[in-house]
């Protein structure tokens, strides 16, 4: 818009310069066609309509009616432009607010879950564990569907929610730490560690979500120059931060999988069990336990430790 008008006042100005004799602009019944007063002329035609000082005669006032309409349509314009930008702004506040309450919700049911979780795994409750989990990855597919569809259809990210964002980063990776815990319980079946599993790889997999759609946000180019400045410098900081966030998440997560991957559980008792050959030890082939762990993916010693708890408990041999 700036550059039609822009454009517009330089084409009147030439004209009015260079117009022949009763076709220009006249001040006191003489021809003025310079250029400074030509440009004055289109100036104040184009914002104020004009003082009077200056009359266009002839074709000249075809001209001017045009920089008349031109002129009211560029106010009309700005003006509505500047009404659609405080609506919009005003929409956009609230918007903002509703998903940062949603967020903050979110966060606190996570917690909730968490402090139960922590109970239950401290009285080596299994069910509880097991009930809790579930009901954890149901509000965690929540969770990502909505932070999935305002990322992509609401610029969830790109102002203002950035704080509840990073809150409920810092409670997800603090609800890792009793999900990895819970499946070192040796009471875990194979059901519950199924679970452990989905939920762990939906809280990694919602992190990085958050993380990929602030690093890759686009900033909406209105405001001014410190603002756009500023803000740029704040998404960097917390990219950064959130970065290291992610990487001890995997980390702890990691650390966490290892640790229980030393830990017989019922879980792994149940996959051993089910690889073991019918029949008596002594007829089974002879390094059979090496078989087993290639199957399960688990260590020799591990596949043999598992297979003497087994037959402690009276559960091998297996029946024909």
């Amino acid at each position: 818009m700036w550059i039609v008008s822009v454009f517009v006042l330089l084409a009147s100005t030439i004209y009015f310069a260079t117009a022949p004799e009763g076709h220009g602009i006249e001040q006191a019944g003489a021809q003025k066609s310079d250029l400074l007063d030509a440009a004055y002329f289109s100036v104040v035609t184009l914002t104020s309509l004009g003082y009077g000082d200056y009359l266009p005669v002839g074709v000249g006032r075809i001209v001017t009616c045009g920089l008349v309409f031109f002129g009211l349509a560029a106010v009309a314009l700005f003006i509505g432009k500047l009404a659609s930008e405080r609506s919009q702004a005003t929409l956009f506040l609230l918007h903002t607010s509703d998903r940062d309450r949603r967020l903050s919700d979110f966060s606190a049911a996570m917690a909730g879950v968490r402090e139960k979780l922590c109970i239950s795994i401290d009285n080596a409750n299994v069910n509880d564990v097991s009930r809790l989990v579930q009901d954890l990855n149901g509000k965690l597919e929540g969770v990502s569907n909505y932070v999935a569809f305002h990322a992509h259809h609401s610029s969830l990210g790109v102002y203002g929610n950035a704080p509840a964002l990073n809150r409920m980063l810092i409670e997800l990776k603090a609800l890792s730490r009793p999900i990895v815990g819970a499946m070192s319980l040796p009471a875990i079946d194979t059901e519950s560690q199924r679970r452990l599993d989905v939920a762990v790889g939906r809280i990694v997999s919602l992190v990085k979500l958050v993380i990929e759609m602030q690093s890759n946000r686009v900033l909406d180019w209105t405001g001014t120059v410190l603002t756009r400045i500023g803000f740029a410098k704040a998404t960097t900081d917390i990219s950064n931060a959130q970065r290291k966030l992610e990487n001890g998440l995997l980390a702890e997560i990691e650390l966490g999988r290892r640790k229980a991957a030393t830990v017989i559980t019922e879980a792994v008792l149940a996959q051993v069990l089910s690889a073991c050959p019918a029949g008596p030890l002594q007829n089974w082939p002879r390094h059979d336990h090496k078989r087993i762990a290639v199957e399960l993916r688990l260590s020799n010693k591990f596949v043999t430790r598992a297979i003497e708890k087994l037959r402690v408990l009276g559960r091998l041999p297996k029946a024909k």
